[in-house]
């Protein structure tokens, strides 16, 4: 019986050992007037994952990518009608929690304009079309 309860002790251990290794990224995504913005697109990438993570903030503003190894990594922020913001080189060590809260502003008017005129499309290579003058048709045009 011993046995049994000291392995499942060490086990138990072994799981907290591994969680305070983990790091983590959390933090608040506000506008320009300190109001909370939900159902902003928050992305996590770095070479240390195998894709990246991705999370909405929550109705609070709030986001959180637990469970992060060491490295170094990338969060962008979006949300339409605002201005995409990234934060780069965030360096995570073993244990570490990385608050990273952010201000997005709303985006500048930006129009785009598609031209869908028809250009007529001429053959320069064909010889084969043409029309003729005689000569009397080329004085009347000198006249």
């Amino acid at each position: 019986m011993k046995i049994v309860g000291t392995a499942i002790l060490v086990l138990t251990l072994g799981g907290i050992a591994h969680a305070q290794n983990t790091s983590q990224v959390f933090g608040r995504v506000t506008d320009v007037s300190g109001g909370v913005m939900p159902g902003v697109t928050v992305t996590l990438s770095s070479p240390a994952l195998l894709e990246p993570r991705v999370a909405l903030t929550s109705v609070t503003g709030t986001y959180e990518f637990p469970g992060l190894g060491i490295g170094i990594y990338s969060v962008k922020f979006e949300l339409a009608g605002f201005g995409t913001q990234v934060r780069e080189g965030l360096q995570l060590q073993s244990g570490f929690n990385a608050q990273v809260n952010m201000e997005l502003q709303v985006a500048s008017l930006e129009e785009n304009v598609i031209v869908t005129g028809v250009t007529p499309i001429v053959d320069i290579r064909s010889t084969t079309q043409g029309t003729r003058f005689n000569v009397d048709e080329l004085q009347s045009f000198s006249a």
